[in-house]
């Protein structure tokens, strides 16, 4: 592929998937967290990412004050109780604004149930300690990214939903990277499949009930699931054609 191709390829794949210079002006974030020096971190990383509106509260019932007052954008809240439990905070929130793009900010997103902020409408999550990268990230695919579908976050099985979210995921940019060798324009979509799968596998191991080791269980019953038989109605047709004759109870040609 020349490089002139790859060029817009890159243009052409992050359309949709990044924020504008207007994205960055017009949104207006509210930063929830008690630490003095954290907040002062997410300030200056924002200012520095281009977000020119940034306000904060100092607890959850000064940022519904505050959302009260003024069109919020984006929420940054976190994930411990302070005078509120962040789960009602967020209820609350979103009961005022559903627009509003909720994060919750956990060192231990597990332990901070964070999942279920995102069962109750939080679009996306920031792990402490983070980077102006992994802050521009998490912002950019909880704003414009797709959201995590109801199969898993009500999923009776939580780890069997992650591992096949993730599997999928990757399945997809898999077929995405073949198609790509042959023809030049599906090389388009691989960037944003490259972002979802990181995504995918972050929220995968992020999320799963007892550690990565039950998530690798998870995905190794899912593959294991898979290939017992073809998932299409097509692929159970080929599967018939390739067998002996015998074995489909056909007598073999004299």
């Amino acid at each position: 592929m020349s490089g002139n191709l790859m060029g817009s390829v890159k243009r052409r794949a992050k359309k949709g998937l990044e924020f504008t210079g207007a994205d960055r002006d017009q949104a207006d974030i509210l930063i929830v967290e008690p630490d003095a020096q954290m907040k002062g971190t997410l300030k200056s990383s924002l200012m520095g990412l281009g977000f020119s509106k940034v306000t904060d509260a100092q607890d959850h019932y000064g940022a519904l004050e505050k959302i009260q007052q003024r069109p919020i954008t984006h929420v940054l809240f976190d994930a411990k109780e302070s005078n509120m439990k962040a789960a009602d905070f967020l209820t609350r929130a979103l009961e005022q604004d559903d627009r509003i793009v909720a994060l919750p900010l956990s060192f231990e997103p597990t332990l901070d149930d964070v999942f279920d902020l995102l069962v109750l409408g939080a679009t996306g999550y920031i792990v402490k300690p983070f980077t102006p990268d992994s802050l521009d990230a998490a912002l950019l695919w909880a704003t414009k990214g797709e959201p995590l579908s109801e199969a898993i976050l009500f999923a009776k099985d939580r780890n069997q939903a992650l591992a096949s979210f993730a599997l999928a995921s990757l399945d997809k940019l898999a077929s995405l990277t073949s198609e790509a060798r042959r023809h030049d324009t599906a090389a388009y979509e691989l960037p944003r499949a490259k972002l979802q799968l990181d995504r995918a596998f972050d929220i995968a191991r992020t999320f799963a009930k007892g550690g990565p080791s039950e998530l690798v269980a998870a995905m190794i019953e899912y593959c294991c699931e898979r290939a017992n038989g073809p998932a299409t109605k097509l692929g159970r047709i080929r599967k018939r054609r390739a067998l002996p004759n015998e074995s489909r109870g056909e007598s073999s040609p004299t």
